[in-house]
């Protein structure tokens, strides 16, 4: 039975109900009064709540995701719960599977984000004047210069208390924890970074939206699909048995939207070579033979070509090449599996479904105001239908909307999408064009003698939508993106990182050459003898406009020395000041960059320890945490395994007997606290959209998480207060730095491209952090690996 026919059945439920109610007060009005009136009173509520729920306003998911508010509207929006924000209200509701109740599309991250408490701390550490003597000043320094070589840093260390040293133990150690059982193995006391906590979180997160992808989203993706196949199906099935074979392009745009989701599940499909067959052996990269039952069906002979050689293009990754379904010409490179995603089935088939998703309906055709443009007018017309009756089908099944506004919150917030239109201003606009109740055959069909003025009047109400531009909303006056405008069922993948480089660039940006102090910067073009424009940006662009940045480096103030620039960055500052919680909170990527500003600006509670008292702290280890922080967000996650020490004799290495207990956390409680409310955040996300039904492990990650990060924040309090660490706590730190392994360490470069060059920011390897400490008037060297950030250009 279709999920619409199902509604009906439900709504005659409820009638009879209510009908039968009715009948049973009249039969016992004349022998119980009192009975009458209790249960009239209860009929009564219960109309007044059916009426208010069959004719509440129907909220669609893509209201939260593709058509937000612009920035300036962002700040004075109210977001509130849709329910009372009490203890027990996730227990108390089906979220993300009840029509009943809340809908799914109506909660956003950023109403689960709490401002943790302020932290009542006096700091009273032991301070020490620089510059220092830190061969004699540091009780240790002698006895770690044997063991890495300190000459070169030694006068960084007097004169500021740390030192970043390149990484003298690159064969053995280049990753965070290979990099700690290094140093403890040589009796090294070292310092938990900032780097190493972000990069730790960093890939938590990674990893639980995979593990999301492959154990709840690939049976929800694979459902949705399948039930919106059907219904298409059946209604193609009916219009052909009623006109047959003719040129109509209401019975074509009802074949198209059959063949775009037939498309969808055949890419969800089990490949043969996909499946395990032995039996006797686990493989978690394959399919089980149970789930070739389940990830099938029935495709009509009819469709069986077309669909077939799709998936053939899609899986080839072939370049140019017009498409079986669309009609149009496709760049199916865009379908290419990352490395990292390839090996797993399941990632592999739902990576190819989302790319296929993405493909867009394309809202203008090709005339003498869209050359470039994808279809001509006649096969426009049928993929005008195909989107229309795709947003029709949504619209009538509020459970489906749910389930897949569940899996685009998720996919937005794990990985980015652009905000851009959505079948929710196609229902919009089919709306105010043609009224409620219009009816979509008609108006695609051969005798809807307006159909062209009509459908003109529906494209230009669907051009006068706008989104935001710092959220990838396209800019409707650039003739070039009128062909990549379109109704999307997923949107792209994007990051802001278009944005800031794209309004930080230009030919207007003129280089100001009197101030120049080397050669001309990476980020300068050349046209003609003279004129010298800003042409591309640069990692620290991205930190500039969420922090404001105070350095004396020639490389940062020569490729900011552009005529413009500060009147650029200044605008965007603007935009980011009206972000609220929701805002900030919207993907990880936003996430990211307001941890980092909250590390850059935290002010250690009133009282700075001596390494981190000078400007070059900022400038040297700060800005290499928030660098670092930004690229690592754009790198897949590694794959860490349970890490055994290796036999040794009588004694296993990495293990240790006593303690060091100058080991030491880098005593940011700012980033302790942000990673808390942000994992509460997510946990009560989980459990809203129910998610934690299918698997528990995202929240229990989460939650284990929270616990050592409460341990963590103890001995940063001890820390602070100038208390010793005793070996309970030493041994907390080395175990939580030691007791994993890096199995696979996936790629360490991201590339964004810049017109003909690329830029290439790199994390590859690692440095270390030296900090000298003082602990009850005694200072030692501690250290600990750090993000080793590189940027060029190529």
């Amino acid at each position: 039975m279709f999920i619409d026919q199902e509604w009906k059945k439900d709504e005659k439920k409820i009638k009879d109900l209510s009908e039968t109610t009715s009948t049973k007060v009249k039969d016992n009005f004349s022998t119980n009064k009192a009975l009458y009136l209790v249960v009239l009173f209860v009929f009564l509520i219960s109309a007044v709540w059916l009426f208010l729920f069959f004719n509440k306003e129907d909220v669609d998911p893509g209201a939260s995701i593709s058509h937000r508010p612009t920035l300036g509207d962002q700040a004075s929006t109210t977001h509130t719960l849709p329910l009372e924000s009490s203890d027990d209200w996730l227990d108390q509701y089906a979220l993300g599977t009840s029509t009943a109740h809340i809908k799914a599309e109506d909660l956003s991250f950023g109403h689960f984000y709490e401002q943790g408490k302020k932290e009542n701390i006096s700091p009273s550490f032991t301070t020490y004047e620089l510059p220092i003597n830190v061969k004699s000043d540091v009780e240790n320094y002698y006895d770690i210069s044997r063991r890495i070589k300190l000459d070169q840093h030694v006068n960084h260390f007097n004169n500021n208390g740390f030192a970043i040293i390149e990484n003298q133990f690159s064969d053995e150690a280049d990753d965070f924890f290979s990099m700690y059982r290094t140093l403890i193995k040589r009796e090294i006391p070292i310092v938990i970074t900032s780097d190493f906590l972000i990069y730790y979180y960093q890939n938590i997160l990674k990893n639980i939206y995979s593990d999301i992808e492959k154990n709840v989203f690939y049976d929800n993706l694979w459902e949705i699909n399948k039930k919106f196949y059907d219904i298409a199906l059946a209604r193609y099935r009916q219009k052909f048995i009623n006109t047959g074979i003719v040129n109509d392009p209401v019975l074509e745009g009802m074949r198209l939207e059959v063949s775009y989701f037939a498309v969808a599940l055949a890419l969800l499909k089990p490949l043969e070579n996909q499946v395990n067959k032995k039996a006797n052996l686990i493989n978690p990269n394959k399919f089980v033979p149970q789930e070739s039952d389940i990830y099938n069906f029935e495709l009509p002979i009819a469709l069986r070509e077309g669909v077939e050689a799709e998936t053939e293009f899609i899986r080839d990754g072939r370049k140019l090449i017009k498409s079986p379904i669309f009609l149009y010409k496709n760049d199916y490179s865009r379908f290419s599996v990352p490395t990292h995603i390839k090996g797993n089935a399941k990632l592999n088939n739902f990576y190819l479904t989302l790319r296929w998703l993405e493909s867009v309906f394309p809202l203008h055709y090709i005339n003498e105001d869209c050359l470039d443009c994808l279809l001509d007018y006649d096969d426009w017309l049928i993929s005008m239908a195909a989107s229309a009756f795709i947003t029709e089908d949504f619209l009538n099944n509020q459970e489906l909307k749910n389930q897949w506004a569940v899996i685009y919150k998720f996919t937005s917030f794990f990985t980015g999408l652009r905000q851009e239109l959505t079948y929710l201003h196609w229902a919009e606009s089919l709306n105010q064009v043609f009224g409620d109740n219009h009816n979509l055959e008609y108006i695609f069909s051969n005798e809807n003698s307006q159909r062209r003025d009509d459908l003109i009047k529906l494209q230009s109400e669907l051009s006068l939508k706008r989104f935001d531009n710092i959220n990838g909303g396209l800019d409707r006056d650039d003739i070039n993106n009128k062909p990549k405008l379109g109704m999307r069922l997923l949107q792209e993948p994007y990051w802001p990182n278009d944005f800031f480089f794209k309004n930080l660039t230009g030919q207007e940006m003129i280089f100001m050459e009197s101030e120049l102090k080397g050669k001309l910067p990476e980020t300068a073009c050349q046209e003609g003898a003279k004129k010298r424009y800003r042409c591309r940006g640069f990692g620290l662009d991205i930190i500039n406009a969420t922090y404001p940045l105070a350095l004396e480096s020639d490389y940062y103030l020569d490729n900011i020395n552009y005529i413009h620039y500060d009147n650029r960055l200044n605008a965007i500052r603007g935009d980011l000041e009206k972000f609220d919680k929701f805002s900030w909170n919207d993907n990880i990527y936003w996430l990211g960059l307001d941890i980092s500003r909250k590390i850059l600006a935290y002010d250690w509670l009133g009282k700075t320890p001596s390494y981190a008292s000078q400007d070059n702290w900022q400038a040297e280890k700060g800005l290499n945490t928030a660098l670092g922080t930004w690229v690592n967000l754009h790198l897949p996650g590694d794959v860490l395994g349970t890490y055994v020490p290796e036999e040794d004799g009588n004694n296993k290495l990495g293990a240790y007997v006593d303690c060091n207990l100058n080991n030491y956390i880098e005593p940011n409680l700012k980033l302790i606290d942000e990673i808390v409310i942000r994992n509460n955040m997510i946990i009560k996300m989980l459990i809203a959209l129910k998610i934690n039904q299918k698997t528990n492990a995202p929240a229990n990650e989460l939650k284990e998480l929270n616990i050592k990060l409460e341990s963590f924040k103890q001995i940063i309090k001890k820390e602070l207060i100038g208390e010793v660490i005793n070996i309970d706590d030493c041994r907390f730190i080395s175990d939580f730095v030691t007791n994993l392994k890096v199995e696979v360490d996936e790629q360490n470069i991201y590339e964004y491209e810049l017109g003909k060059m690329k830029l290439n920011e790199s994390l590859n390897g690692l440095k270390l952090l030296g900090i000298v400490n003082s602990k009850k008037d005694k200072k030692s060297l501690i250290l600990g690996p750090i993000f080793n950030y590189k940027e060029s250009f190529k």
